[in-house]
């Protein structure tokens, strides 16, 4: 099987058990295999083989991240997480492999998880869509489209966005892919039907593309506007791997101590 169809790995805390099934029901409606495992009792040997396998041979491992996940300091999903990380050491460093998911307001600066997780950038469900997810409601398809951009496959990624009810996170993902396939014109289109219709509330997604483009200054701008905006976004500065080429300017340290994300 290849990258795309092999199966998702769900590790979730059992707190997380009717997310974690709305996520991976709303996975499944769009044709992917997911690994979810519903044991009501966990344990014993055959079961941990059985789960040490799922992990070796899974395509796409997502942590589902939440307030249980910090507020545990021991569970099984912290053993499939740390499993999940020794895989990675036999992986080149560009392969998409962990896909943290939150869905709450947790944020990574104070999420208990491994380190290597925050290496990754992080998918983060608006508040209380774990709960009301399906195919036709919004995020799944930007989320699968945001694992095909990471894969390397801007075609799928955009066939993704175009499915997104969302107009939101279409828009972004659209611009995002179609600048990864060099389509300088849709990406403009794309950014400037995100700036005309959705200003109030999507600042976050905007700076997004700026970065992508390399357009730092604009890029910057609009993160200010975030902030000021209380744009949900902004908390998931560190791990944002689109944000990345603002990294090297010295406004970006200030601007994560300002925001309370600063290490």
């Amino acid at each position: 099987m290849n990258t795309i169809t092999r199966a998702v790995f769900l590790s979730y805390a059992s707190q997380d058990a009717e997310a974690a099934r709305r996520i991976c029901d709303a996975l499944r409606a769009v044709g992917l295999d997911v690994w979810f495992d519903q044991s009501a009792l966990r344990g014993g040997d055959a079961w941990d083989a059985s789960i040490r396998r799922q992990i070796k041979e899974c395509a796409l491992f997502v942590p589902v991240i939440s307030a249980n996940t910090r507020a545990r300091e021991e569970g099984y999903f912290r053993r499939e997480w740390n499993l999940a990380v020794i895989r990675t050491l036999d992986m080149a460093d560009d392969k998409a492999f962990l896909l943290p998911v939150v869905i709450d307001a947790t944020v990574d600066a104070n999420a208990r998880v491994p380190e290597k997780f925050r290496e990754v950038q992080w998918t983060h469900l608006p508040e209380g869509a774990a709960l009301d997810l399906n195919s036709k409601a919004g995020v799944v398809h930007s989320v699968l489209s945001n694992i095909r951009l990471k894969q390397g496959h801007p075609e799928a990624a955009l066939a993704e966005a175009s499915l997104e009810p969302h107009p939101v996170l279409r828009l972004t993902y659209t611009a995002m892919a179609r600048h990864a396939l060099g389509d300088a014109a849709g990406t403009d289109a794309a950014l400037s039907e995100l700036i005309a219709d959705h200003t109030q509330i999507a600042a976050y997604d905007i700076a997004q593309v700026r970065a992508q483009r390399g357009e730092i200054d604009r890029a910057f701008e609009w993160l200010e506007r975030g902030y000021l905006q209380r744009d949900s976004g902004m908390p998931l500065l560190v791990n944002d791997r689109f944000l990345k080429p603002l990294h090297d300017d010295p406004r970006w340290g200030p601007l994560l101590r300002k925001v309370g994300v600063a290490e």
